[in-house]
């Protein structure tokens, strides 16, 4: 099976995400390949995707970021201080690429200024395709996290993001390209945590189909607990010292800056007789200065090795994010058997148990986050190890990578089988229900538990595909599908 991943770039969160799974992939035998517009590392499998119209001697991502900026200029009232707004148009002739010749799979990620989105009935002609939601792009009018926005649900217009008061701007527009590529496309959504999927299945432009749920993987060995002394001692921390671990950008609004700037006020210098300290990674958080915290900056940190340490010497992880996806340093944090503090919003609950591996916070709730750090104060060993019990339960790269080789293979079965057409019944046809969606039409499916997050038809063991009405040879489509091995009992959870 030949997979082709799709991904704007290969470095940041949807980046290293579709990056492992390409990974993991490639270790279960599957040929797989990702293509970018800019490539930042010297990565194994992946190839860059060049643009029609480039601007000679400037970075491609640049370029995009600089045709987007060009169309926000038209909206003077769009308030500072925001995120990222893109359209669904691409410069990249990706039909012409030669990784795509043969392939099987075209899959998605994170793909602004890559797929131009009206071409993708095209593209996807007589392939299988299947995204990943990153973020809330791919069904918005050009926002990536709409701030609790719902005008995605009738079609956007009206955008707060750009301070618009018509009901046909950009936003409108954009969402109607979309829903106009995607009525003509046959494509199968994933998100990777409830929150992201509840928000897709109400999404205008995705035309009602189903949404699934299938989480991110990590490397666990990458990602596993280490002696913290050494690494203490290394940067001048004391094994009493109460290491609160910070990354996340503190000028972001949605990233939780303002509610870290409010807790790190209300923090003392020490906690029942351990000194607290602020470790930062990332951009440097010239804001901390003047919270009068005992604060160590780390820098940058590149790669799992260093990250991994950067969690093990760090008693809890500080996320105050108020909306995200799942994000992927909880999950390193908690693999790192590192608690993770923060908001129960986006994709956090589904990680967080509240008491059990770390601490869930209203949205907005600081004095809730100091409660968190001070049972962290009391109980991180405990909630670290069923942090890191529970990554291994759930989150691991060899369970993402086997879910997505299911869906794959089904939905291969499901194109050729419709284009084979219908033979002599062996069975009853499948049942109707609310989550027997038409794509698995002619397929079997095993009944599951809640609609909204099992479109693929799976919550039991030893998952294979049966046929109602196709011929079993022609379902396995010449060694393509095999049985799969495939556990997941959680209830939410219905791929592994």
């Amino acid at each position: 099976m030949k997979v082709v991943h799709l991904c704007t770039l290969d470095h940041g969160g949807a980046a290293a995400s579709a990056l492992r799974l390409h990974q993991g992939l490639n270790s279960l035998g599957a040929r797989s390949t990702m293509l970018v517009l800019k490539a930042a590392g010297n990565h194994p499998g992946v190839q860059t995707a060049p643009m029609r119209r480039a601007v000679p001697g400037q970075d491609p991502w640049r370029t995009v970021s600089d045709r987007w900026s060009a169309l926000l200029a038209r909206y003077p009232g769009r308030p500072a201080g925001l995120e990222l707004f893109s359209g669904p148009r691409a410069d990249v002739d990706l039909a012409a690429h030669p990784a795509l010749e043969g392939a099987d799979v075209l899959h998605l990620h994170w793909v602004a200024g890559l797929v131009d989105i009206p071409a993708l009935p095209d593209l996807a002609r007589g392939r299988t395709v299947v995204w990943t939601l990153h973020d809330m792009n791919p069904f918005t009018g050009g926002c990536h996290f709409s701030g609790g926005c719902q005008r995605f649900r009738q079609g956007c217009g009206a955008c707060p993001q750009l301070g618009s008061d018509s009901a046909t701007d950009i936003s409108a527009a954009f969402c109607a390209e979309r829903a106009r590529a995607y009525a003509a496309t046959e494509f199968t959504v994933v998100s990777p945590s409830r929150w992201l999927a509840d928000q897709a299945a109400g999404a205008s432009c995705l035309g009602g189909r189903g949404v699934g749920v299938i989480p991110y993987g990590l490397d666990t060995n990458a990602y596993s607990p280490l002696p913290a002394g050494p690494i203490r001692a290394s940067l001048g921390l004391s094994p009493d010292d109460f290491v609160i671990l910070y990354g996340a950008d503190y000028a972001c609004a949605r990233k939780g800056g303002e509610a870290a700037t409010r807790l790190l006020a209300r923090l003392p210098g020490s906690m029942n007789g351990r000194r607290v300290v602020l470790a930062t990674f990332g951009a440097p958080q010239p804001g901390l200065s003047a919270q009068g915290i005992n604060h160590l900056d780390l820098g940058y940190l590149h790669g799992a090795e260093l990250m991994a340490q950067a969690y093990a010497m760090a008693d809890v992880l500080l996320m105050p994010t108020l909306e995200d996806n799942l994000p992927n340093t909880v999950l390193e944090a908690m693999s790192c058997a590192t608690p993770v503090v923060g908001f129960a919003t986006g994709g956090m609950p589904d990680m967080v148990e509240h008491g059990v591996n770390g601490w869930l916070a209203e949205p907005g709730d600081v004095d809730g986050l100091r409660a968190g750090l001070e049972q962290a104060l009391e109980h991180a060993p405990t909630a670290g190890a069923a942090a890191r019990a529970l990554v291994l339960d759930r989150y691991t790269l060899a369970r993402q990578a086997w879910a997505y080789l299911d869906v794959y293979a089904r939905d291969i079965a499901r194109r050729q089988a419709l284009a084979i057409g219908p033979v002599a019944r062996a069975g009853q046809p499948f049942p109707e229900s609310a989550h027997a969606h038409r794509w698995l039409d002619g397929l079997s499916g095993i009944e599951i538990g809640p609609a909204a997050h099992n479109p693929f038809g799976l919550n039991t063991r030893n998952v294979g595909l049966h046929h109602h009405g196709y011929h079993e040879e022609q379902l396995r489509l010449a060694g393509h599908i095999s049985p799969l091995h495939v556990e997941s009992d959680a209830e939410h959870l219905p791929l592994p």
